[in-house]
């Protein structure tokens, strides 16, 4: 009888290690999978920042080509939130931890001669300010595009004055019984 005792005694001993074992195998895989989980959403969130300031430049850089805005218009930008893209809405675009609000954006515009009349190299550089003073924040994107583009040298708002514009007015006559 002493020999079945002994036994079961060292079974529920070998039960018990097997049970401790099989939790702390799920505690690392649990741990693994996490840590991988949190470096897929940071590579995700990086990669959406770096898009977005794709976008940024490519959208700066066709309303430079189309001269609704001037070299000077892309150097003198605040960067912060909306007001830095027009009519883009940064803060619906985001989809980060941070404030919307708070993604500053500096345009770094330099032009080159090129071999051909008439065009300029235009290098848009768009970069995502990070704050140094936070640890927790990462580097920021940033994304560089270079094109072949004729730069305007007059008023965009200036326009050409042609035959059908001759006798209209050049402003609205004020309404005489409209309350002031």
């Amino acid at each position: 009888m002493s020999g079945i005792a002994r036994g079961s005694g060292g079974r529920r001993g070998a039960v018990l290690f097997e049970v401790v074992l099989s939790i702390a195998l799920f505690i690392a895989a649990a741990a693994f999978t996490l840590s991988t989980a949190r470096s897929v959403l940071t590579s995700l969130d990086a990669s959406h920042r770096r898009l977005l300031a794709c976008d940024l430049a490519r959208s700066r850089m066709a309303e430079l080509e189309l001269g609704i805005i001037g070299l000077a218009d892309l150097r003198d930008q605040d960067g912060f939130g909306a007001a830095a893209v027009g009519s883009i809405d940064v803060g619906a675009m985001v989809t980060t931890d941070r404030d919307p609000q708070s993604v500053r954006w500096r345009f770094d515009v330099r032009t080159e001669r090129s071999e051909h009349p008439g065009l300029s190299v235009v290098i848009l550089t768009v970069s995502e300010d990070t704050d140094v003073s936070d640890p927790d924040a990462s580097t920021g994107a940033s994304y560089t595009l270079r094109e072949l583009i004729a730069l305007r040298e007059d008023d965009p708002e200036a326009y050409e004055q042609d035959a059908l514009l001759e006798g209209l007015p050049t402003e609205p006559e004020p309404d005489p019984e409209a309350p002031r």
